[in-house]
């Protein structure tokens, strides 16, 4: 399965609990790599994301309001994905897979700089935490959380399936997917960006604790974000077919606080951030190839 990626960015209005608007949609990337992994500043003014072709992913900062793109990362650097701002705005954390060697988390400055090594193999999917002095990021099965700048690593909890996609609230809750069948791949055959098999969403005390099960598998989920208000996390699930935008409602305890609502309808999105009244997506259109011997 391969699949073809742009970036576009949208107005939201009523993020809390009231209906969610959808303004006007910009086209933020137009070039003629594939482009995935969106991740929107703090505040709302920048984007970064994966950019590549043939499963060589480098790292890529733009204005979002215009300008041209800003290459953050080299490509001959190993592979590069799922960028994350820092809340002050000045670093931003990736994830680099070398042929071989497995993947390890740097983070670079924000607008290019000397690269820092965070965490060695094996480390994924790295996620700030609301202050930006400590990261969270797998390692296999387990999902650990260490300081930025050196130290031990400590396991938030480990044991778990197949685990992706972190994102960490002020609420002292980290918000992860579990769960996989199948990869959808970038055109040229390499670079895993999707998930094709039956997922499920969970939260996890960041203080470490039992995991809670916010969605049953089933329907492809991925890509979780925490509203700014921390009352919704937001989502990608194919519980209507599509790859479509939902939000779920969290109550104090980290469990579901109601059913989930869709926000789009009809799209094939890869991920999403949100900030500042903002909502970036990465569409992603799959092809499948069929042969015969």
């Amino acid at each position: 399965m391969l699949v073809l990626g742009a970036a576009a960015v949208v107005a939201v209005q009523g993020r809390g609990s009231n209906a969610v608007v959808l303004g006007p949609t910009t086209r933020i990337t137009r070039e003629a790599e594939f482009e995935i992994d969106p991740a929107l500043s703090p505040d709302g003014s920048m984007l970064a994301y994966a950019s590549g072709v043939g499963g060589r992913f480098s790292i890529v900062v733009r204005q979002v309001d215009g300008g041209r793109p800003i290459p953050l990362t080299d490509v001959d650097g190993g592979d590069q994905r799922r960028p994350k701002w820092s809340p002050d705005r000045t670093r931003i954390l990736y994830q680099s897979t070398q042929v071989g060697e497995g993947s390890s988390i740097y983070w670079a400055p924000a607008l290019g700089g000397v690269l820092s090594l965070v965490a060695r193999p094996p480390a994924t999917n790295p996620t700030w935490s609301p202050s930006g002095d400590s990261i969270a990021y797998l390692a296999g099965s387990s999902l650990m959380v260490r300081a930025v700048d050196g130290g031990q690593a400590r396991t938030v909890v480990d044991g778990l399936g197949d685990p992706h996609a972190l994102a960490w609230l002020s609420r002292r809750l980290i918000a992860f997917v579990d769960g996989e069948s199948g990869e959808a791949t970038s055109e040229g055959g390499a670079g895993v960006v999707g998930m094709l098999g039956p997922t499920e969403l969970s939260v996890v005390p960041s203080g470490g604790g039992e995991a809670i099960q916010l969605s049953n598998r089933g329907p492809q989920e991925m890509s979780p974000v925490w509203g700014g208000d921390g009352r919704f996390l937001w989502f990608v699930s194919s519980r209507l077919g599509s790859m479509d935008v939902w939000r779920m409602p969290i109550a104090r305890s980290g469990e579901a606080g109601g059913p989930a609502e869709p926000i789009t309808n009809g799209l094939q999105i890869q991920a999403i951030s949100l900030a500042a009244g903002r909502l970036a997506y990465a569409e992603a259109s799959l092809r499948s190839n069929m042969l015969v011997l």
